[in-house]
């Protein structure tokens, strides 16, 4: 059995969305985390923020910012999911190394 690590995972989606439709995204998400064994999930909402410069079609878009621990073979199943979501612009899972 593996030992689940520190991961932390960041999400743009779009600013086309409104913010309910957003917040939706976000509670699937996070059951989406659960069900891939993902502990202590912490989750951070930034709201909606307007972009340097354009991404896609879009000028703004709402930032959530997660911390979890996580199998590290789960990884690989969170990339995939949020690969496949609409409206995610972007989103970057990283583990945290320890000092």
């Amino acid at each position: 059995m593996s030992t689940k690590q520190l991961y932390e995972l960041m999400i743009l989606y779009s600013g086309a969305m409104a913010e309910a439709e957003v917040k939706a995204a976000i509670d699937g998400l996070k059951k989406d985390l659960v069900s891939l064994g993902a502990e202590k999930i912490e989750e951070d909402y930034w709201g909606r923020k307007n972009f340097a410069y354009k991404i896609g079609p879009d000028y703004s878009g709402y930032y959530s910012f997660f911390k979890m621990h996580l199998a590290p073979k789960a990884a690989g199943d969170v990339r995939s999911k949020l690969m496949g979501r609409d409206k995610v612009l972007r989103g970057m899972l990283r583990k945290v190394k320890r000092a």
